[in-house]
């Protein structure tokens, strides 16, 4: 069902608080009969409903007259509230039973059920917030850091809006000079200069590019850091897995191919997620099909992380463990981790750096790869010392070369296309100003970059956007 399919005029309801047991649970009630709809249901009737007042009463089976609990009833005013509409919120005790009779109640007086987003969705619809702000909810309630909460709050408070609206200005005051030229164009006035207006749509995109740029970070802070931890057979890759967690969820075996599926699990460094994923052991001297499927796997997890661990045996020659082990790697996001080396003597460490230095030289084509010591840990499963060792490591590298975290940063895929679409149109703006092209084509692909912008706020907007944005939502938000 879609949110604009006659459901505006429907006053809504629904449990706010997660459904379980607990000292208050939240029920919302939003819509322009909120407040009669409350009152049906309460012991003192013609009670007056006060914007922001809260009051305590007992909520009633209409059809019984029998008290279902002792309520706390806070109304919020139309243009007061969070979605815009009159709402009241209703503070019970924290019982699934509860609630579920006075939601009963509520739809018996004349509400309906919320449907996923609902809330949310009417308070985009009554311009309380943009869809930017919208979406930046749903992170702000599924953050896994403090750092991923951060960035959701920000954009909660606008910021990134900010920053759209403010090259949405500058992109209109160029559309408006450029069609201004059209209409005086047979009377040879010449309204702007094609130098300024390329000036200011290239200091335009430059802004634009700052902010595409900050893509990764922001998925990063809001999803986590993905590390794929990949490797010959029992090289040790489960054991680490079992170290950074701190508990047994690998299984551990000297078999080869014990580890035969994908195995992902969460854990928080420093207020940022990481979600580790043990792959099967990569080698393709196996016979079994079952375990061909998971080294397929394994690859395929290391294409779509964003930093891979790569596990070798120190113990052993680094030349025999080549096979499949640096296939389509970036090495730019890898770290070769040299393991087991409590089974070494110090002195022999320098030697296995040179011999891993050797091997990627030879295998590095396609661009110049600098191997230095960031590039490599050494590294055994009975120290205590690993965890903080490899977590500290990746979590170094990605504050170095990622983490603006103190910026206004893009999170959301779909607010990336926007952006990228805009900002490709801006280019061909800008290139076509330069090869003196019509202004009629300048001009519309102006507009496009334009159109663009306002999808990504919601100013102009699709229902299966809308309906996919909004029904991601838990109920009762």
């Amino acid at each position: 069902m879609n949110f604009g399919e006659g459901r505006d005029h429907f006053t809504i309801c629904s449990v706010s608080t997660p459904m379980g047991y607990g000292g208050i649970s939240v029920i919302r009630v939003s819509g322009r009969h909120a407040f009669e709809i409350t009152q049906k249901s309460l012991k003192k009737k013609n009670r007056t409903f006060e914007s922001h007042k809260a009051f305590l009463d007992e909520f009633l089976n209409t059809q019984t007259l029998k008290s279902i609990d002792e309520v706390l009833v806070l109304p919020f005013e139309a243009g007061k509230s969070f979605t815009g509409e009159r709402v009241v919120e209703i503070s019970c005790h924290g019982s699934p039973v509860i609630c579920t009779a006075i939601l009963n109640e509520l739809c018996r007086n004349g509400a309906e059920l919320a449907i996923n987003g609902e809330f949310t969705y009417r308070a985009f619809m009554n311009d309380r917030l943009d869809l930017v702000q919208a979406e930046s909810i749903l992170s702000l309630i599924h953050s896994h850091s403090e750092l991923g909460s951060e960035l959701a709050l920000r954009q909660l408070k606008g910021e990134l809006s900010s920053k759209v609206t403010q090259i949405k200005e500058d992109i209109v005051w160029c559309l408006a000079h450029i069609e201004a030229g059209i209409d005086f164009s047979e009377q040879g006035i010449t309204v702007v200069e094609d130098t300024v207006l390329i000036s200011k749509l290239e200091s335009v995109n430059a802004h634009f590019k700052d902010l595409l740029d900050t893509f990764e970070t922001g998925r990063v802070l809001k999803d986590g850091i993905v590390l794929v931890l990949s490797g010959e057979p029992n090289v040790g890759k489960s054991s680490l897995m079992n170290i950074l967690l701190g508990n047994d969820r690998s299984i551990v075996s000297d078999i080869a191919g014990t580890t035969r599926d994908v195995i992902r699990e969460d854990l928080l460094y420093k207020n940022l997620k990481f979600t580790l994923v043990d792959t099967a052991g990569i080698r393709t001297n196996s016979n079994d099909p079952i375990e061909k499927i998971g080294v397929e796997r394994s690859i395929k997890e290391r294409k779509d992380s964003f930093i891979n661990l790569v596990i070798l045996d120190a113990s052993k020659p680094l030349k025999d463990q080549e096979d499949l082990i640096f296939k389509d790697l970036n090495l730019e996001r890898t770290l070769f981790i040299l393991n087991k080396v409590d089974l070494l003597k110090p002195t022999e460490l320098p030697a296995k750096q040179a011999e891993l230095k050797a091997i990627l030289g030879s295998i590095i084509e396609e661009k110049p790869y600098i191997f230095d010591d960031n590039s490599l840990l050494f590294t055994t499963c009975k120290s205590t010392e690993t965890k903080q060792l490899v977590l500290g490591r990746v979590y170094d590298y990605w504050i170095a070369k990622f983490a603006h975290i103190e910026s206004v940063s893009v999170s959301s895929v779909r607010q990336r296309e926007e952006l990228r679409q805009a900002y490709e149109l801006l280019i061909k703006v800008i290139n076509g100003l330069n090869s003196q092209l019509g202004s009629e084509f300048i001009a519309f692909d102006l507009k496009g970059s334009l159109m663009a912008l306002q999808r990504t706020v919601g100013e102009v907007y699709d229902d299966q956007i809308l309906d996919k944005v909004f029904k991601e939502f838990c109920l009762g938000k």
